[in-house]
């Protein structure tokens, strides 16, 4: 890891990782994550968003929008059932757009954050709506809490 600093500059190196036991202060962090805050700090606004992973694809939206559907997706799982949910979302271009999910017990999601320069989509009605439905779904009936556990038997690293 190629390290180097000129009168208080730092000068890029071609490395982004870091062990915490050998980097314990910005003057050992490798230069271009150095470089890259400084010039992400003074040159844009960030916005955190959520991509969320579904299926064989991802898409890009606002955070609660993300997590929202995270926590119906739950609800719905542990009740074996499904639904289809439309969600804004932002393309690479900066467009915005509508993507459909189906959720349900057989669903595959993931959601990481991610910056971006593009303004994060919210929409606190779909957010409501969703903690809403999660909540009326509730705690599975008896019969639909031993379906859960079967399913999490046999997939041991789903939780």
């Amino acid at each position: 890891m190629e390290r180097a600093r000129t009168g208080g500059q730092f000068s890029a190196d071609r490395s982004t990782s870091v062990n915490p036991r050998e980097a314990p202060f910005a003057g050992d962090l490798p230069l271009t994550a150095v470089a890259a805050a400084c010039a992400r700090t003074t040159q844009e606004v960030l916005y955190i968003m959520r991509r969320v992973y579904y299926s064989s694809g991802s898409m890009l939206t606002g955070d609660s929008i993300a997590h929202a559907v995270m926590e119906y997706a739950e609800a719905l799982a542990k009740n074996g059932r499904a639904d289809i949910v439309e969600i804004p979302v932002v393309f690479a271009s900066g467009r915005s757009g509508t993507a459909t999910l189906l959720i349900g017990p057989s669903s595959q999601l993931a959601s990481v954050t991610e910056e971006s320069d593009i303004r994060e989509p919210s929409d606190d009605t779909l957010v409501d709506e969703l903690r809403q439905r999660a909540m009326r779904l509730g705690s599975p009936r008896p019969g639909e809490q031993q379906q859960y556990a079967d399913f999490l038997s046999v997939h041991e690293d789903y939780e």
